[in-house]
């Protein structure tokens, strides 16, 4: 079953509710932040899924309100310093986090982002969607594995523990799809725009278009960044 519409109804809210303020007196945090996992291995199409979702975002809100960021080594710190800006709506992606060790206090910080963002810009409105790239289950943190608002699947695995996650999630019939696709995908990249996504409210196959313009900004080592000369925004 495609399921595009409500795919894209959860991750992209109407820009009047990241807009809304409630009525009271005092001041509160009113930022949205969800966090999705892209489970897949290099080559199954994580970063192309990403960059269209940086189209229909841009498409939706407006280019002046949107900033798509990516680590291409996964580094949640460096998103954290460097990718965000003072936008409504704040697209962070962290691809690879599994090829490198992956410290709870990190998560910890990182999950604080709104406050972050809050402190950083003085602003109590906007959303923030996260995007973290896994290509295992197995010695990922459990407070990785659980903060999560839905899964974005591009990949089965061999692994009989991560086999085992996703057939729990998926069922055998999207496994069995995930590899049919497998086989096909070098000759017909086309292919790499499917995708089996889970959440609480929604569940089931999505298609997204093979984009050709780039939306993602990529954070770089932050070494580079300051050899160069470049500020840190938390200065």
């Amino acid at each position: 079953m495609l399921v595009n519409e409500d795919f894209f109804k959860m991750l992209f809210p109407n820009k009047k509710i990241i807009e809304r303020k409630p009525d009271i007196n005092y001041e509160s945090n009113n930022i949205i932040f969800k966090n999705f996992i892209i489970f897949g291995y290099q080559g199954s199409g994580k970063t192309t899924t990403v960059n269209a979702l940086g189209y229909y975002a841009n498409k939706k809100y407006g280019k002046d309100n949107v900033n798509c960021a990516v680590s291409e080594n996964g580094d949640l710190d460096l998103l954290l310093r460097w990718g965000l800006k003072p936008v409504l709506v704040n697209i962070l992606f962290a691809d690879n986090v599994t090829l490198r060790p992956l410290e709870k206090e990190t998560l910890m910080r990182y999950f604080r982002i709104r406050h972050l963002f809050k402190q950083r810009y003085n602003l109590s409105n906007g959303y923030i969607l996260s995007l973290i790239s896994l290509h295992r289950f197995h010695s990922v943190p459990v407070e990785l594995r659980t903060t999560i608002d839905g899964i974005i699947i591009k990949d089965s695995s061999l692994n009989p523990y991560d086999r085992s996650v996703l057939k729990r999630f998926i069922g055998q019939d999207f496994l069995d799809f995930l590899e049919e696709i497998y086989l096909e995908r070098d000759s017909r990249p086309e292919l790499k725009r499917y995708s089996i996504f889970i959440s609480k409210g929604v569940s089931g196959l999505i298609s997204l278009p093979l984009v050709k313009e780039n939306y993602l900004r990529d954070v770089l080592d932050l070494k580079t960044l300051l050899k160069e000369g470049h500020h840190s925004v938390m200065e």
